[in-house]
Parts: structure tokens; sequence; C-alpha cells
């Protein structure tokens, strides 16, 4: 198999219920979503589709024009058959989604108005292992590693796969790797493309967002770009060996529901990277995607081609400079 780009990661079925009904209360930790035990409370709307880190960024770069396969482990359950149509439709390689006989993982978000989320997760037996993969047959230009529920031993592995064959690596890690500090550190000089969240970038430094000290780590890691997203603020991208960083601005856009931005933003830069596009291009094209993916429920639906994505730019390009 020869693709431009592997994923790796989870593939989830994800189940999204809206409710105006739903509470919203604050609290010293923060807002929550309540509501009263033994209550029924409306839904406004339902949907059921496909989701997780490795399956969501395939399908993002599948769109975006690159010839894409994921690398995941799913049930044999109801849901898997609709999953499998949905990666086929979207052209996804799925020669190396292994199925083993269980549930596939699930997750169901209650969205309240406004388009904040509550995710409740079940976690199946289905954590990629090495043993689960024919290293043999994945041969590609990137590889993208999504969360692997902490299974480090794997993105070891992966990451040596990839230096021997010159492969490029965009890694977006998840907050059960981000425990191990030191091994994550110690694997940033194989990546090209690191990506975390405001908190999972403080996790990883240990570090609070706040004063130059962030900066300073920061700019001491061996990865060659590093995009930190803030949601609806926007996102910096810095550039270590050269000291230099960089923010944009997130587009203006209605927000439906933030599940998959990260997702829809990680497979804007890699696919702007893959094209050639500066680290500056490169972080806008994740900004546009990401603002594609929460303009719709689902982590999928409002993912761009590269028509749509070059053309939202276009449209939107007076309103964010980097």
């Amino acid at each position: 198999m020869k693709v431009d780009v592997i994923t790796f990661g989870s593939i989830t079925v994800d189940t999204f219920l809206s409710s105006a009904e739903f509470k919203l209360v604050q609290d010293k930790n923060g807002t929550s979503i309540c509501e009263r035990f033994g209550a029924k409370v409306e839904i406004d709307k339902k949907v059921i589709c496909g989701g997780g880190g490795g399956g969501n960024t395939a399908v993002g770069l599948s769109r975006l024009g690159l010839s894409t396969a994921v690398v995941a482990k799913m049930g044999d359950d109801f849901f898997s058959e609709t999953i499998l149509a949905e990666l086929r439709e979207n052209k996804v390689n799925i020669d190396n989604l292994v199925q083993e006989n269980g549930e596939t993982d699930s997750a169901v978000t209650l969205v309240s108005k406004g388009g904040g989320r509550t995710i409740l997760i079940y976690r199946g037996k289905t954590r990629l292992e090495w043993k689960d993969i024919d290293e043999t047959s994945l041969s590609s230009q990137w590889f993208h590693v999504a969360s692997l529920e902490g299974n480090l031993g794997l993105a070891k592995n992966l990451f040596a796969l990839a230096g021997k064959n010159d492969t490029k690596i965009c890694w977006n890690p998840g907050k059960t790797e981000l425990k191990n500090r030191a091994e994550i550190k110690a694997l940033l000089a194989n990546v090209e493309i690191l990506v975390l969240n405001q908190q999972e970038a403080e996790e990883l430094l240990a570090e609070e967002m706040t004063g130059d000290s962030f900066w300073e780590k920061v700019m001491d890691l061996p990865v060659k770009m590093f995009f930190i997203t803030q949601g609806s603020k926007g996102a910096f991208l810095v550039i270590p060996d050269q000291k230099q960083k960089y923010f944009s601005p997130a587009f203006s856009t209605t927000s439906v529901e933030d599940t998959g931005a990260g997702d829809g933003f990680c497979s804007g830069v890699v696919a702007a990277r893959f094209y050639q596009k500066t680290p500056k291009q490169a972080l806008l094209w994740g900004l546009a995607n990401g603002a594609g993916a929460v303009s719709h429920f689902g982590a999928k639906a409002g993912l761009m081609t590269r028509l749509e994505l070059e053309k939202f730019l276009i449209e939107k390009s007076l309103s964010n400079k980097v």
C-alpha cells in the first residue's frame, strides 16, 4: 500500500444529542451540564456517525485531495458497517483496519445551546497494538499519529519505522500519553509537526501559558513545528530552532458543536505541508478546516475539500493576518 498519508488512532461510533433544555451550572470548577435525577429531557437533534482521531483525520485528509489510509482497531458490532461505509465513501483505504469480535469504542456527546459539550466515552478492547500492524504494508510520505490510548510503545515503533522510511510525522498525542512527559519529550526529535491544545501544552511542559518561562520551554523542544490551539481564540505556530512564534485568531464562524475541531485542524496542517505551503499558511489551513468542523454536528460533516478551503481562505483573508 503506497499512499500520501497513513493515519493511526481510534475509530469510534459517536452519538450527538443536542437540547436547548440542558442546564448549565457554574461553580468553582467551571461550567457543567446538569439535569435533575429522574427527569426526561427533550432532545432537539440526534446524530450518529463515525468518529475517533484515526478515522476523522483520514477523512479530512482524503477530502483535501490526499490518498489516505487508516490504521486502527474496531469491533464487529451493529455500528461497524456504518463506519466502514463512511470511510469507503470518503475514499479512505481500510486494508489495515483491524476488526475484532466485540463492541466498537463509542462516545455520547451532550451538546448545549451555543455548542459547548460534555463527552461520555466507552472504551472497549480495541486499543491498537504493534502486533495488529503489518509494517511491510506501511508506505507513505506522512504518518499522522492521533491518540493511541497511552500506547507509547506503539508510538516508538511507528516513529522508528518512519525514520527508516524517511516518512514525516505529525503527532497529536492524547491526554493519556501526556502523563509520561519524559517519554513524550524523548520522541519529539523524530516529529515534524506537534499539535496540542493549550491545556495539553501546559501539561507537557508543567507550566501555565502565562509568562516568558512557558515560551522558553517551548523554544527548547526539538520538534520542527509546534502548533498550540486555543479553541475559539485561535492558534500559535512555534518554530523552535528559529526561535519564532506566530499567532492567528480563529476565523469567525457559527459553532454548532466543538468536537472534531482538533482533528480538522491537524488535517488542514498536514495537507498544507504536503502541498508545500509555508508554516504560516499551514496555520491558516488548520484554522480554516477546524472552523469547518465545528460548523456541523459530527467531526466529519464540515471537513472541507481543497477547493472549499482555498475559497474560504480567500473570502476570509482580510480578517486573519499571521
